[in-house]
Parts: C-alpha cells; structure tokens; sequence
C-alpha cells in the first residue's frame, strides 16, 4: 500500500531543489525578454504543464505512492490550477489600475509568485500539523469552505482597486513616490528612503494571494491529506502562474460564469470534508442513521470527476454565452478591457 514519504527528506529536498531551479529559470528568462509575448507564454504554460503530468507520472510509478496519490496529486493540481485563475482576474485590475508598465508586471509577478510559494509552504506545513493533532479542524475548513463558495455564489464583482482597504492602508502607511523608478522598489527622495509605486503594486499582489490562500489549501486538504501531494501539486499550479498571467489575461473578462463554477467547487469541497463528521453530530443528538463516517466517503476519482465536470461546464457555458458586463455598465471600470492591463506600458517607467 503507498505511504507518505513525510520522513523520506530526499523526496523534499529534490523537489524544492528542483522548484528553486525552475523559479530561477523563470526569473532569468524574463530578464532578457522585455516581455513575454502571447506565443511564449502559451509555450511555457505548456512546459510547465507537462513537467507536473510528467511529475504525476513519476509518482504513479513511485514504490511509494502509486495510482491513488496519483489521482490526488491530479486532482489537487486541477483545483489549485483553476482557483488561481481567479487570483489572475486580481492581477488584471491592480496592473490596470496602477498602470503598471508591461515590463515591470513581469518583475512584480515573479517576485510575487515567490512570495506566494514561500507563504504556502509555511500555511501547507502549519496545516498538515494542526490536522495531525486537532481531527476535528477538518470539519472547521470543512464548514468555511462551504461558507466561502456561498459567499463566492452572490456576492458582488468589486473591480474598483481604489476602495481596496489594503490599498488604502498601504498608501497611508508607506512612505511613497507616486511613480516607476526603473526595476527599483526603494528610491532615496528629500533624503529619506521611499518605496516606489512597483513595491506597492507587489503587496497589494501579495495580499490577494494571502486571501486566496485562505480558501486554496483547505480546499487541497480535502482532496488528500498527504503533506507532499498537498505541497507538491500547489507548488506546481503556483510555478506557471506568471506564464498563464500573460497568455489569458487578455481574454479573461470572457470567463464570465467562472466565479459559478469556483463556487460549486468550494461548496462540494467543503461538504465533503464534512460529511464524515454528520453521523457522529446526529448520534450525539440522539438521532440514528445507520450510516457509518465511511459512508459517506468520496473517492478521489469521483472528486476528481466533479471536478473536471464543473470547470468543463463553466469553459463551455463562458464561451457560449457573451461578455456579462458589457456596454454601460463598465463606464467607470479602472477595467474597461482587461487586454489594457497587459499593454499598459508607460512611457514615464523609467522616470
């Protein structure tokens, strides 16, 4: 039967290894290149697509893990990968609202998505560890997964970076100059250092992440509790994410119904971690069912299948059906076309 290589520190520290490699091949790549056109970002999302399949191959033939922490790994992959298109949407707004230059959103993703690694990894570990002494947790990620795709479900798409309360605090807070200064996050102005405009646009980038992550890695947890399978399928949904960044924000205002489809995920996620939790709570209140915690148990391949049905039927239904908030209710959007983001060099970037 597979285990967890959770005390196997090779299997660790060749895949951080690897992902330390990998980020610096990333970063190196996009400091020759001005910016990453369409084609090449098509191009790298599919590298690091088929090194996480080539990975999920590698662990279904691994003597420790096999076709069932295959499916995990999948299927967390999936999960992660769709939600953080949801992050992208993010991006969209905060490099269009602060115009940031074409150039310089490639150095506030990279730096960004390093920081977001290293957050998941502490999140993912600390996770991993409450689950391990405190069972009852999964019941509690359970209920604000579930919580969360409701909210997700009807609440109001807010694209006015301004109002932020993030932003504002930033902006009240930080010593700022209202402006690019080349790749450069601290400036030296009236004789004390200032942050430039390109630090506040990676907090604000990494604060979405952090209210991203908040619903992401409880959500993987109910897909495996298997730390590396958790750890390993986030890190390579983060790797691509400046790749996929500039290969769809152009069209991403089209997936119109992919709040839908998140929300469902979130809300079945979260019912089925706490599903096993429902027979004893109805004991305890003197009601029996019959049913038995492993009834209610569902495999990760049928997980994985509501999975792909969901986001299948929200590709299909985004492009079937026009743009939602067109015409006039876009006047006064900082997002008018999300295709502005990626083209909204500045001439005045290196002033």
């Amino acid at each position: 039967m597979a285990h967890s290589p959770l005390n196997n520190p090779l299997l660790w520290l060749g895949f951080v290894a690897f992902m330390l490699l990998a980020t610096v091949v990333d970063l190196g790549l996009g400091r020759r290149q001005k910016a990453m056109t369409a084609r090449a970002a098509l191009t790298w999302c599919a590298v690091w697509i088929a090194l996480a399949l080539a990975f999920n191959v590698g662990i279904y033939f691994h003597p420790d893990f096999g076709r069932d922490k295959a499916e995990e790994f999948f299927a967390g992959y999936l999960l992660e990968k769709s939600l953080s298109v949801d992050n992208l949407f993010v991006f969209v707004l905060v490099f269009a609202y602060f115009r940031t230059p074409l150039r310089l959103q490639h150095i506030a993703l990279v730096w960004g998505i390093l920081g977001a690694m290293f957050l998941r990894a502490v999140m993912i570990l600390s996770g991993a560890a409450l689950i391990a002494r405190f069972e009852p947790i999964m019941a509690i990620f359970g209920g604000f997964l579930l919580f969360s795709g409701i909210k997700l479900l009807f609440q109001d798409e807010d694209d006015d970076v301004s109002q932020s309360r993030l932003v504002r605090f930033l902006q009240a807070r930080l010593p700022l100059i209202d402006d690019y200064r080349g790749e450069r996050f601290f400036v030296r102005e009236g004789g004390r250092r200032c942050a430039t405009r390109l630090f506040l646009v990676l907090l604000v980038i990494e604060g979405s992440d952090v209210v991203f992550a908040v619903d992401s890695v409880p959500a993987i947890f109910g897909v495996t509790r298997d730390p590396f399978i958790v750890f390993t399928s986030n890190m390579f949904a983060i790797l691509g994410l400046r790749a996929l960044y500039f290969a769809i924000a152009g069209a991403i205002q089209k997936l119109s119904y992919l709040k839908y489809g998140l929300s469902l995920i979130l809300a079945f996620i979260g019912c089925k971690m706490l599903a096993p939790f429902l027979p004893p709570f109805l004991h305890s209140m003197g009601l029996e069912t019959g049913l038995a915690p492993e009834d209610l148990h569902l495999s990760t391949l049928t997980s994985l299948g509501i999975i792909c049905g969901v986001l299948g039927a929200t590709a299909v239904l985004s492009l079937a059906a026009p743009p939602r908030g067109t015409g006039a209710s876009q006047e006064g959007s900082p997002l008018p076309d999300a295709r502005d983001a990626i083209e909204a060099a500045s001439p005045e970037e290196g002033s």
